[in-house]
């Protein structure tokens, strides 16, 4: 025969096309990444980017006041000037009683009270200063408050009356004033002592006494006392005092513009106050939801499981996704995740981001949470493909349906389920092939189960057997060589290599003709031991030829299963 002639030959086997074995479709070889043909010899390998540190030095300069250096910025210390100095040296009677009060002096209130008669609920003249209580409240004097009181001093406003009063709001704002300078100098000697155990006083004595506390010290301030109270530098007996002001009617979720106390604690991570706030029922649903996409960013799984029970939205999205999308997508918010579906969260939500629709939480529920897939499957979940996914599969043409997506995705236990619950979807083209190739077990024996071919093939004639022996997917063989349809010894088709009259790499001539390869060959060629010594253990021909003449042997790529195939091969001598 000439060499035109066995050209020919060779061009007619490469030109017949494989069939597929269950005759229904073209199933394509795209995700199979097996080494076949011209990209065997070609491989482009991109450097990964080298991570950098960059270091900003930073000056920080120094001055002399005297003989002691100070930081840029930093004010000198000043010595502290008298209490009382800058006071009328003949004060009215208001002057009096305000100088009383500023002194925490309730004996010297007393006296004055006492001897003349004065309406303390009154405006407190041209002067234009606040009422006395507010000032007693402002200062922490808990004796002096008490004297005020019992000389008719009203603790919350009346109706006629042109006197603001907030006391309330003036006590917690003077111990944050306090909390926040007790640690730097005293700019005043005579100064009545403060403590945070005067102001606690004061504020148990106003609120017993029926005082306000959410009464405003300007009626647009955006915050209560309460709300201040959230910025507040810490201190013992702080929840105690929160849960005092909340016991006393203070609105823990203030209505607009006040700021909710609520959602500051959310914001300052104050767990302790927030579940004392949450005790209170009158929350809105929309704070609610602040506080769990808030607990959810910070893997606060009791406080989400908390604000769940007090009635915030399973079906609340952050941003456009659901917040269900969000915990399953994390694998610290799992169990929220169950609290979410217990509270009826939609399990064909859209977790797509804005422009790549398509997602649903079985989509991005992590594959290897098997209670979470059933829950969602049992509460009639569908895994949807994103478009920009089932885009791709189509242009590389492949079945862009569930159980390929998941088989494609490593989610072994979500095809599984699905295809329990939905028989039907067994008949995507590939199937049996992709979870073969992606080690898909479990969903592997419900294909074949439902009738789904062993020995299925993709186009380009690469079996189910092949692809899992070249992968290394051993419970996935398993299944396979379990069949006792199985075909252990098909060859892969006879291709003729165009690139054997164009390529050369180093010198080196690619074959003429390669392919008739088996999966031990492929087994040999992944360097999977595994695969190998299972092959050979079902009887797979360890002496079989390619189209190039080689045996396994020769595509041994480890040790281990040279090994093994000499060993085999021995054997069979």
């Amino acid at each position: 025969m000439t060499r035109t002639c066995v050209l020919f030959g060779i061009l007619a086997l490469s030109v017949a096309k494989p069939v597929a074995a269950d005759m229904r479709c073209s199933i394509s070889d795209w995700p199979l990444e097996m080494p076949e043909g011209t990209a065997d010899f070609v491989r482009f390998i991109s450097p990964g980017l080298t991570p950098h540190a960059v270091v900003t030095y930073v000056h920080k300069s120094t001055r002399t006041v005297g003989s002691h250096p100070v930081t840029a910025g930093a004010a000198p210390s000043l010595a502290p000037r008298d209490w009382k100095d800058r006071r009328s040296p003949t004060p009215s009677q208001w002057q009096k009683l305000f100088y009383a009060v500023m002194d925490d002096d309730a004996m010297q209130l007393e006296r004055l009270l006492g001897s003349t008669r004065v309406d303390l609920n009154a405006s407190p003249g041209s002067d234009g200063r606040r009422s006395l209580l507010n000032v007693a409240a402002g200062f922490g004097e808990p004796e002096v408050a008490r004297v005020l009181i019992a000389h008719g001093a009203h603790v919350r406003a009346q109706p006629g009356e042109s006197v603001q009063l907030h006391p309330i709001a003036d006590a917690v704002g003077g111990l944050q004033g306090y909390l926040n300078t007790r640690d730097r100098p005293e700019p005043f000697f005579n100064r009545p002592p403060r403590s945070v155990a005067r102001f606690l006083a004061v504020i148990c004595l106003l609120l017993d006494a029926g005082a306000d506390p959410d009464a405003l010290v300007v009626p647009d301030d955006t915050l209560s006392a309460l709300g201040n109270l959230m910025f507040t530098p810490r201190f013992a007996g702080d929840v105690d005092l929160v849960r005092l002001l909340v016991a006393h009617g203070a609105s823990v979720d203030g209505p607009p513009p006040i700021r909710s106390p609520l959602s500051i604690a959310f914001d300052k991570e104050y767990d302790d106050y927030a579940a004392v706030l949450l005790a209170d029922h009158h929350v809105s649903t929309a704070t609610l939801n602040h506080g769990l996409v808030l607990a959810m960013g910070r893997e606060n799984v009791a406080m989400g499981q908390t604000l769940l029970a007090a009635g915030a939205d399973a079906n609340f999205k952050n941003g456009t996704v659901p917040v269900l999308c969000r915990a399953l997508e994390s694998p610290e918010l799992h169990s929220l995740a169950r609290a979410l579906l217990a509270q009826r969260a939609d399990v064909n939500a859209d977790c797509g981001e804005p422009g790549a629709p398509g997602s649903t939480p079985l989509t991005v529920v992590d594959p290897g949470d098997r209670e979470l897939i059933d829950l969602l499957v049992a509460g009639g979940g569908k895994l949807g493909v994103p478009t920009t996914d089932a885009t791709l599969y189509r242009s590389h043409g492949v079945d862009p349906g569930p159980i390929n997506w998941a088989l494609l995705h490593r989610r072994d236990h979500v095809a599984s389920v699905l295809l329990a619950r939905e028989p039907a979807t067994a008949h995507e083209c590939g199937a049996v092939v992709y979870a073969a190739r992606y080690g898909a077990a479990e969903t592997l024996a419900r294909l074949l189960l439902l009738g789904g071919d062993p020995n299925s093939r993709s186009a380009d004639g690469v079996s189910a057997l092949m692809a899992a022996a070249y992968h290394g997917e051993a419970r996935a063989l398993e299944a396979l060589l379990a069949q006792p349809r199985i075909e252990l010894d098909r060859t892969s088709p006879h291709h003729l290599n165009p690139a054997a009259f164009s390529i050369q790499l180093e010198g080196r001539q690619p074959p003429l003709i390669y392919g008739s390869r088996t999966a031990l060959m492929f087994a040999a060629l992944g360097g999977s031991a595994d695969s190998a010594s299972l092959l050979i253990a079902h009887g797979a021909r360890v002496h079989q030829k390619d189209a190039e003449g080689l045996e396994a042997a020769e595509y041994a790529r480890s040790e281990a299963v040279a090994r093994i195939l000499a060993g085999a091969a021995r054997a069979t001598k």
